[in-house]
């Protein structure tokens, strides 16, 4: 029996099945994969071309016994299938990626119990930290995580309590900052549309009513689901909601996403924007700047989010911090043609 054929008959191919193929020792492949200083050029060139010959991949599982480290961090998502959190994706992946560190992601599909499910397999596999977008767990996970003895980071919000570390910004302040601004501009029939109950959606319906209530207005014109399984569609919800209040001349709307769909709904029916109804959205997502009328919306430090949530995992890891902190990266009002 050839070591090809041995290998694909016992599972995957190991240090044994090089050092037949190359006719060295084990020891000796080993070195030239993990200390290739430690053996001649041309004997880690041979190793190094049978590994990839016979499609050798390392046993990080062992490697992460041997080391207490795995290498992995998990990061556990509302959905993999909106925009909104891909630049997070994206700056946690580009510094942990840059320290060696891989990212493993779940979707929780805005589930609570599916993302303490996920938490659980998860922590099964031994990630070195986890990352967890918002602060809205069931008390199963919180007691897993709590005692699982990893840096965690919650991000894309300030929880007055967090599990370990929280990375994000205040919904709150952001939808009351954009909410004063129309306001300021002189509009009084202000509208909030979301199509998706969660922490991050109620904090963001909350500051858009205390905005209201300040200014002694009306903050009736809401469109708001009490379920993270309730999933509406935002062009319908607006036309409901200017059926119930015609004399609406401002909807602020929890996302870019919504918003878009409320630009699209105005051109079909004719609605004039700004002039007739301004428009605001939530996140600045690429397409915000590119859409007709081009959307005013609330610019979050998305990518930041990643970036320094991976550099407080990093510096826990190597030890050089123990506490856990609350990161505030603010937000900032970007006004454009649609109100």
């Amino acid at each position: 029996m050839t070591s090809k054929s041995r290998s694909r008959s016992s599972g995957r191919v190991n240090l044994d099945d090089i050092a037949d193929h190359v006719g060295v020792s084990r020891i000796t492949v080993s070195r030239a994969l993990s200390r290739p200083e430690k053996v001649s050029q041309a004997t880690r060139e041979k190793v190094e071309k049978a590994a990839q010959e016979l499609g050798y991949v390392p046993d990080l599982v062992a490697s992460s016994l041997a080391s207490r480290r795995s290498g992995v961090i998990a990061l556990i998502l509302p959905t993999i299938t909106q925009a909104l959190f891909a630049d997070s994706v994206r700056g946690l992946s580009d510094v942990l990626g840059a320290n060696g560190y891989q990212l493993v992601v779940g979707d929780s599909g805005y589930s609570e119990s599916a993302e303490a499910s996920l938490i659980a397999t998860m922590l099964g596999r031994r990630p070195d930290a986890i990352v967890l977008v918002g602060s809205q767990h069931t008390p199963e996970a919180r007691r897993l995580l709590g005692a699982a003895r990893i840096p965690v980071v919650e991000i894309w919000e300030l929880p007055d309590q967090p599990i370990d570390s929280a990375v994000g910004f205040s919904n709150h302040q952001a939808i009351k900052a954009m909410t004063e601004r129309l306001i300021n501009d002189g509009h009084r029939h202000l509208g909030f549309l979301s199509v998706l109950g969660s922490n991050r959606a109620g904090a963001r319906l909350e500051g858009f009513q205390a905005a209201l209530a300040e200014a002694d207005l009306p903050a009736d014109a809401v469109v708001f689901p009490d379920t993270t399984e309730q999933r509406l569609d935002s062009a319908v919800e607006f036309d409901r909601l200017r059926e119930r209040h015609p004399d609406m001349d401002a909807l602020v709307c929890a996302d870019d996403l919504i918003a878009i769909d409320v630009l699209f709904a105005c051109l079909r029916r004719g609605i004039a924007v700004p002039d007739e109804l301004a428009v605001t959205g939530f996140c600045d997502l690429d397409i915000a700047a590119r859409s007709w009328p081009s959307l005013s919306t609330v610019r979050v430090p998305a990518y930041q989010i990643g970036r320094e949530s991976a550099r407080l995992i990093l510096e826990r890891l190597d030890g050089r911090s123990e506490q856990s902190v609350t990161v505030d990266l603010g937000f900032e009002l970007i006004g454009r043609e649609s109100g």
